[in-house]
């Protein structure tokens, strides 16, 4: 987990008009839950993963190295913008706030003039007196099921767009129990 995360903003909003749309939709039953997904938010992958993902594209990193030390959520992708490997508050204020930009102005700093963008993030954390994944099995814990999908056009044959799904158990007292990151769509991604 991340500290420095759990104090980033993720406001609830639907804003489906237009060519830039947004949707945050995060669920929870009161304050104890809430904070519990705050914490799930702020974890990420091991830092083995991590590493293998710096040297996929170590030209990349090399030419642009982070500002600060962090964790890493993504890696480059096409039209120099950020894919989300691992769902993140980080990530989803990424996409947020590029949308938030195009609105204001849909000529990138990449070069690239956005036409639309589609970003749609649905948290929720619910409590579980049994719950079961694959062959792992808990007892009274809560469950935080995070999505979060992208999907950017620059035209007709220009466009990048994924979705990503992690799931944290933590026990009764807030502890991190475990992270999933096995869903199919984790391993997918578009790009024309």
């Amino acid at each position: 987990m991340y500290p420095p995360d759990l104090n980033i903003n993720l406001p609830q909003t639907s804003e489906t008009e237009g060519n830039f749309k947004i949707l945050i939709a995060r669920s929870f039953t009161n304050a104890n839950e809430e904070e519990l997904l705050r914490k799930a938010e702020a974890v990420y992958d091991s830092p083995e993963h991590m590493i293998a993902t710096v040297l996929r594209s170590v030209n990349y990193w090399a030419a642009n190295p982070p500002k600060e030390m962090m964790p890493i959520w993504g890696r480059p992708g096409n039209d120099d913008l950020q894919m989300t490997d691992i769902v993140t508050a980080r990530a989803v204020r990424y996409y947020y706030d590029l949308t938030l930009a195009e609105r204001n102005d849909p000529r990138l700093p990449t070069g690239f003039t956005a036409i639309g963008s589609s970003m749609k993030y649905d948290a929720s954390i619910k409590h579980s007196d049994h719950y079961a994944h694959g062959k792992d099995a808990f007892d009274d814990v809560y469950v935080a099921d995070m999505n979060l999908g992208w999907a950017f056009t620059c035209g007709g044959l220009c466009g990048v767009g994924f979705t990503r799904n992690k799931i944290v158990v933590l026990d009764a007292s807030g502890d991190i129990l475990t992270l999933y990151l096995d869903a199919p769509v984790n391993s997918q991604f578009w790009v024309s």
